[in-house]
């Protein structure tokens, strides 16, 4: 059922850049070679107001497939742990608060 949801955000993203390659076709002009997809928090930098204004802490260069790759892996993950049994749970806590601070300190590095 995960997978098939998944499977479907990600076509669906497809879809829609076969549908822009289709449109630009149809309008007599040379298709992108590249793919661009939406990102997910757009922000038109041309407002200086609502620039003053902008969160600065939300990811703008995430895209849509970004994001689609980012659920499955999260929730294939949380099938796998959900029925994976825990030997070691001092090792597992160890290596859960190991990968939170590199997970933390690889954000700030991004950002």
């Amino acid at each position: 059922r995960v997978l098939s949801e998944r499977k479907a955000d990600i076509t669906s993203i497809l879809q829609g850049c076969l549908d822009r390659v289709g449109e630009q076709l149809e309008r007599g002009e040379e298709p992108c070679n590249q793919a661009h997809f939406p990102v997910l928090n757009p922000f038109d930098f041309e407002d200086l107001e609502a620039l003053a204004k902008h969160d600065f802490t939300i990811d703008l260069h995430t895209d849509v497939v970004d994001k689609a790759l980012q659920d499955l892996v999260e929730s294939v993950l949380q099938i796998v742990w959900g029925n994976v049994k825990i030997e070691n749970e001092a090792s597992r806590r160890s290596l859960e608060k190991y990968n939170t601070a590199l997970h933390d300190r690889m954000e700030i590095l991004e950002h």
